[in-house]
């Protein structure tokens, strides 16, 4: 790696009336690259952001962007690859706790009005002017009061809308917002916060970092407690990356060690402490906010680190496996899979929301229908007792009913929350369908009449709303019992025909979630 060049940026104000400048240095906070226009945006303690174009050999900075309210801290930036010139988003974290969204509607035409002006250099633009003045190629909002400190990483996902964001605050140490504020906040609690984070759609984990020295891997929709917490730093975490072909963690501790975890079994595979000039002699050395970087394309993989003036860079070897030659059947990760052992056919669910039936003799698709759930994640699939019809449920709390053959949409059950269902069950000869998941709720439909397309929800269980916690799971036992499992342990068995409690099970044990 070479130095290709550098920019000095400082603050120039007018003290005498002779008109001698001063320089002021600024921090840097944060920088960010803007490929689909060849941009780099960077933001300074100053409050603002600068704006380089970077297209030719020659770059310069284009625009100036001050005036705002709080001092961003950290960015994110997405835009359409099949539409380079559609509308992107540039997300800032702010000192405040507060996120500002910058929507830009034509980024490879223009970013901002560009007004003839006389004095050469970066064209200055004032935050309260872009409403007024520059309304045709940028919109801009907040969502306010997410952090009560300082927000110290962000990462928009494109697939749903959200945003997570992570802080030094104990009770809202990451969050997961719905950019357009619809649905609810995902809310993530550790006792120092979280310094650092990455995720991954496609394995679904969502990994921190902390002051506590520890790492913590989460299930993105269970808020209550991590799925595991890696012990081994001797300091705070202070970056993680997640390595989706190897399935490692890399964490970077502020004493300049590197943990290598395997994902699977939670264990350390390598410690590799790095010899940085500045961390000899057992000296706790300066790092930068976001001090590693994983590069994993084809031509780079990598793990890049650094710390004061100096960079790092270790090889990870080769990733090349089998398996990512074989051919797939669904755009994302499967989330459902069942057997119709009377039509031989196999149907699957996937979390683009799109459901697949198969002919398992052939091994050839009968029948894809897409956006069965909208843009929601597919969470539980069910057949009724004549195999005849498909239950679905969904992120959302949506649930539906299918001829699974033709693909058409018998039903749809009224959602009594914005939670997953985690377990459908038809019970054809009392006509009901009874649904359970993450709002803890065990929920009626009346499935007495086929013409009625929208069916409200019946909360009249007569055992009563007994789960304190979100129900992971339900089955039947033929003809009369019913059993539900939520995550704090406790299994209840009910019995169907009175609706009355049988049993309840508490695992004592070790107090492992089910």
């Amino acid at each position: 790696m070479q130095l290709d060049r550098s920019y000095d940026i400082t603050a120039n104000d007018k003290v005498e009336s002779t008109g001698t400048k001063r320089r002021f240095k600024k921090w840097v906070t944060d920088a960010i690259y803007m490929n689909n226009c060849n941009k780099i945006v960077v933001g300074t303690s100053s409050r603002e952001l600068r704006f380089y174009d970077i297209s030719t050999s020659h770059f310069f900075e284009e625009f100036h962007l001050f005036g705002m309210s709080d001092v961003p801290y950290c960015f994110d930036y997405w835009f359409d690859k099949a539409n380079l010139n559609s509308e992107s988003l540039l997300v800032c974290g702010l000192d405040s706790g507060t996120l500002g969204l910058f929507y830009f509607k034509k980024p490879v035409t223009q970013l901002f009005e560009t007004p003839f002006k006389n004095e050469p250099g970066a064209l200055k633009v004032f935050i309260q002017d872009l409403k007024s003045q520059h309304s045709k190629w940028v919109r801009y909002t907040c969502l306010p009061a997410l952090h009560s400190e300082m927000i110290r990483q962000v990462k928009y996902l494109p697939e749903n809308g959200a945003i997570i964001s992570s802080s030094s605050c104990p009770n809202s140490s990451l969050l997961i917002s719905d950019i357009n504020r619809f649905k609810q906040t995902y809310v993530f609690k550790s006792p120092k916060g979280v310094e650092c984070f990455d995720y991954n759609k496609s394995i679904n984990i969502l990994v921190s970092g902390s002051a506590n020295h520890n790492v913590q891997l989460w299930n993105p929709y269970m808020t209550s407690k991590p799925i595991a917490i890696l012990r081994g730093h001797n300091t705070g975490v202070i970056a993680v990356a997640l390595h989706k072909a190897l399935l490692q963690i890399f964490s970077l501790s502020r004493d300049a060690v590197i943990k290598v975890w395997d994902l699977k079994e939670h264990t350390c595979l390598q410690t590799i402490a790095m010899k940085f000039p500045s961390s000899i002699h057992g000296r706790v050395p300066e790092h930068g906010q976001f001090p590693m970087c994983l590069l994993t394309s084809p031509n780079h993989n990598c793990l890049l680190v650094t710390c004061n003036d100096y960079i790092g860079q270790l090889s990870l070897g080769n990733t090349t496996k089998s398996q990512l030659t074989t051919p797939v059947t669904h755009d994302t990760q499967l989330c459902c899979a069942l057997y119709n052992q009377f039509f031989k056919q196999v149907v699957t669910g996937c979390d683009s929301s799109t459901i697949a039936v198969w002919d398992i003799e052939a091994g050839s698709k009968a029948i894809v229908f897409s956006n069965a759930h909208g843009n929601e994640e597919i969470t539980c699939m069910k057949f009724d007792a004549t195999w005849r019809r498909l239950l679905t449920g969904a992120r959302n709390g949506t649930i539906k009913v299918w001829n699974f053959q033709n693909g058409h949409n018998l039903h749809k059950l009224e959602p009594v929350a914005d939670a997953d269902v985690t377990g459908l069950l038809a019970l054809n000869d009392r006509k009901v369908i009874l649904a359970v998941g993450w709002s803890r709720l065990i929920t009626l439909y009346d499935d007495s009449d086929p013409d009625n397309m929208y069916v409200t929800a019946d909360l009249s269980w007569r055992g009563g709303q007994l789960h304190k916690d979100d129900i992971s799971a339900m089955d039947h036992c033929p003809p009369n019992l019913l059993a539900t499992a939520s995550f704090d342990g406790i299994v209840y068995i009910w019995k169907l025909e009175t609706e009355k409690l049988l049993m309840k099970i508490i695992h004592q044990n070790d107090g492992n979630n089910l």
